[in-house]
């Protein structure tokens, strides 16, 4: 996955509108007290701050993907294999626009 197919799943699920209920607001990561619009808000903050990563992160906003992706199929918002699907996607997308630029 390349960090623009990546930022184009963060924008899905940035679209998402259970995810965009809460204000995006990093909640406090010690306590295990957080409820569902507390998880909610700090999920929608991981995913705008993923926006903001420059290319150079690409490695860290892989790693809070799989975070993100973990936490909604928690939280019941994505099957497991509708996330599979935004990853081959993506990585789908890729493959075409290299086999149509080898023809």
């Amino acid at each position: 996955m390349t960090f623009d197919q990546l930022q184009s799943v963060v924008s899905r699920y940035l679209a998402n509108p259970e995810i965009n209920c809460e204000p995006a607001k990093r909640c406090n990561l010690l306590s295990l007290d957080n409820q569902g619009p507390e998880r909610f808000g700090h999920i929608h903050w991981m995913l705008k701050e993923m926006q903001s990563f420059q290319v150079e992160h690409t490695e860290k906003a892989m790693r809070w993907l799989g975070f993100v992706q973990g936490a909604l199929w928690g939280l019941g918002v994505f099957s497991i294999e509708e996330m599979k699907e935004d990853n081959r996607g993506a990585e789908s997308a890729s493959d075409t626009a290299s086999v149509s630029s080898q023809a």
